[in-house]
């Protein structure tokens, strides 16, 4: 697995938006590095990863988008995806993968559009320190799965979630 990090804010399908001239692939792990990278179509690779400051995955006006991947986000304060009204993301967790929140940072924020993630057997949302998944919009939030799907809370008196809901 090799780490694709961003050089600047640009499409994630673009390689002039990654350090050394090609987008992520398959067995990579893309990392937005302080950037704002667009996901300007469907995305399958090995891992997404935010361990810088003001960098995240965007979803740009009313689309559907797909993402075949682990998530991890690695940096406090930081999301890794938004999904906003008229916007769906279709999340699929690979078999044996995770969606993993280890520090005070959400992987997706979901402020008001759809939310699907489908889980491969053995897969974990695992939540140490925040929320993996926030849902404060009117958007539809599923999650379903092959097998069973792990859900690790960690945290004093309860106060920690894998998933937060606020419907409004």
């Amino acid at each position: 697995m090799t780490a694709i990090t961003a050089a600047g804010n640009g499409n994630f399908s673009a390689g002039g938006t990654w350090n050394g001239g090609a987008a992520p692939g398959v067995n990579d792990t893309a990392d937005p590095n302080g950037h704002i990278v667009t996901l300007d179509g469907d995305v399958t690779c090995q891992q997404l990863l935010n361990a810088a400051a003001g960098g995240y995955f965007l979803l740009s006006g009313s689309v559907t988008r797909t993402i075949n991947a682990s998530m991890l986000c690695g940096k406090a304060g930081v999301n890794l995806i938004g999904v906003d009204t008229g916007q769906v993301l279709n999340v699929n967790i690979p078999t044996g993968g995770t969606m993993d929140t280890t520090v005070a940072a959400q992987c997706i924020n979901q402020q008001g559009g759809d939310l699907n993630i489908e889980c491969g057997a053995g897969a974990v949302i695992n939540n140490t320190t925040n929320y993996t998944i926030i849902s404060q919009g009117s958007g539809a939030l599923r999650i379903g799965q092959s097998s069973i799907v792990t859900f690790n809370c960690a945290g004093a008196a309860g106060a920690l979630y894998a998933v937060r809901m606020e419907r409004r």
